[in-house]
């Protein structure tokens, strides 16, 4: 059995399958985690955030490997 002990008081898992896990943080932010199968098939997850959904004015921001942060509007 794995253990993943990420939520602390106030948070709650809205989704897990067999590609990522999201996470309601008590402030209302989504946190969103790859899932990652090793060669025994037990599942854990990647421990580096793949996205953030957060509060805003329609504006997604992704920080390229070399630093530079583009934006996008919809």
């Amino acid at each position: 059995m794995i253990k993943i002990n990420i939520l602390k008081k106030g948070d709650e898992v809205i989704s897990l399958n067999e590609k990522f896990l999201a996470v309601k943080r008590k402030n209302g932010t989504v946190d969103v985690y790859n899932i990652l199968f090793n060669e025994s098939g037990e599942m854990g997850i990647d421990p580096v955030k793949m996205a953030e959904i957060g509060f805003g004015e329609g504006l997604v921001e992704k920080t390229m490997e070399d630093g530079e942060t583009k934006v996008f509007t919809f």
